[in-house]
């Protein structure tokens, strides 16, 4: 019995040491061994770290701003919750390039507004009705009105101008808020119509983009029309670039050729327009050195909203034929913006060759395709603005790019189109992100310096873009200030 007894009282003594031990134990763990970094090239320089332990309590400030549940939208700024130093740190940021936006739509709306206002021939229907908002040049209804007579006259104001290009889903169920969104490109579709207002409006992106620390675009313009209206269109972003260039001479654009695979374009009309893409790739080039000619079209795509439009699959034998693969051109798909569990467009653009692709989503749902990206240093264009806002991530918190990165998969910031999305394209991008995904300054090094790896320029051009970038970083890292 005392022997019972004995053995009763060593159990109870292992059983309370074992529990001791396991109540120490997490604070034993070498918890940083559960911590996935994002891999990032080098180390950094004294200054650098410097510039990260100001970064580092500017998050913290930026942070207390915010309530426990706050979903770090960042979308629409509530100038109370800005960390004004952070702004200005994201304005600075040499951002490098921005590789996914559409058309002019990198102007934010207060250059916008400027410009329209400056023309002085834009009209605006005001009456009520699904055409509320409407705007041209050429040939207006007889119930719109002049765009300056209406903010003179008071019957329009800045603010309530910006509430037309509001994207909201509330009366756009079951669709969300792409309803909305497309009907903004109907909105200003009348503009267009003027070359001179246009090419303004293009001057004004491309200027804007310069002053924010951004001198590399590669914008997808989508295309209608014969060959002759293609190339006058793609001539006119050319003439506005050079424009731009004479001011920032180490600016430069890049057209990915669009076109669309909704219920709108038939197949073979998309295909025909990507075919002279194809095309005048050869013809049209950037002659701003007339003695070193380089090129201008690097690339091709299709767009929009996917779960709603053709499958990339139904233009597998155009995408993975000769001429294709002849004509020089890279494909930067838009593929993966879903949530849909049966949306594959990630494999047929892998399986297609494409370098890039265009948000990415839901790539997370096919981790053997993420190996694959991660092996070919294939990027994924990230929008996590336009992500937010069209309802694909809920909290920029967990937005799934982070996964990507992580995983050592290329991944670049990009705006989308701005004009309809944030008030600073980019910038805001930046900043939504650096507070959201808590990133340092050797994480946002590396995803500037992503933009312009992983940009589709040839070697010689992309190492002369670095040269570029890397002393606007140093200058950054010594001059900021908080």
């Amino acid at each position: 019995m005392r022997k019972m007894r004995i053995a009763g009282i060593f159990f109870l003594v292992i059983v309370l040491l074992a529990s001791f031990a396991l109540a120490e134990a997490p604070e034993n763990v070498n918890r940083e061994e559960y911590k996935t970094p994002f891999p990032v090239t080098g180390t950094l320089s004294e200054e650098e770290k410097k510039l990260d332990a100001a970064l580092t309590r500017m998050k913290q400030e930026a942070d207390k701003l915010y309530p426990p549940t706050a979903t770090y939208a960042l979308v629409d700024w509530d100038e109370s919750l800005v960390h004004e130093g952070l702004r200005r740190f994201c304005r600075e940021l040499p951002k490098g390039a921005d590789l996914h936006i559409h058309d002019d739509k990198v102007i934010p709306m207060e250059r916008y507004i400027r410009v329209l206002k400056e023309y002085g021939k834009v009209f605006i229907v005001l009456e009520e009705g699904p055409d509320y908002g409407m705007m041209y040049v050429q040939d207006p209804p007889e119930n719109a009105v002049s765009l300056n007579e209406a903010f003179s006259e008071g019957k329009l104001s800045e603010e309530e101008f910006r509430e037309i290009f509001s994207i909201s889903d509330a009366d756009a169920l079951p669709d969300g808020p792409w309803r909305s969104f497309e009907r903004l490109f109907d909105v200003v579709l009348g503009l267009e119509k003027d070359p001179e207002l246009l090419q303004t409006i293009y001057e004004e992106a491309f200027r804007s983009c310069c002053e924010n620390k951004v001198f590399l675009l590669e914008t997808r313009v989508i295309l209608f029309g014969d060959e002759e209206a293609v190339a006058e269109r793609l001539r006119l972003v050319r003439d506005a670039y050079y424009h731009v260039k004479d001011e920032y001479p180490d600016f430069v654009v890049r057209v990915i050729g669009d076109s669309g695979k909704n219920g709108f374009f038939e197949k073979e009309f998309a295909v025909g327009i990507l075919r002279i893409v194809m095309h005048l790739s050869s013809k049209i080039k950037d002659e701003y050195d007339p003695a070193n000619p380089k090129a201008f079209i690097i690339g091709m795509d299709l767009v929009n909203e996917e779960d709603s439009s053709k499958p990339l699959r139904e233009y597998a034998d155009f995408f993975t034929s000769d001429e294709v693969k002849e004509s020089g051109l890279k494909l930067f798909l838009h593929a993966g913006e879903s949530l849909r569990y049966d949306n594959e467009e990630v494999i047929d653009a892998y399986l297609f060759g494409a370098s890039r692709i265009g948000h990415g989503i839901n790539l997370f749902r096919f981790p053997k395709l993420m190996e694959k990206f991660r092996e070919k240093g294939i990027a994924v264009e990230t929008a996590p603005i336009s992500n937010y806002r069209l309802g694909y991530v809920s909290d920029l918190r967990l937005h799934p790019a982070q996964i990507y990165l992580k995983y050592g998969i290329p991944v670049v910031i990009c705006s989308d189109d701005g004009l309809f999305l944030s008030r600073e394209p980019l910038t805001d991008d930046f900043y939504a992100v650096i507070l959201s995904w808590n990133l340092g300054v050797a994480e946002i090094k590396e995803l500037c310096r992503n933009a312009i790896v992983y940009a589709g320029l040839p070697q010689d051009e992309t190492e002369a873009l670095l040269a570029k970038w890397e002393k606007d970083w140093n200058d950054f890292v010594m001059n900021f200030k908080e």
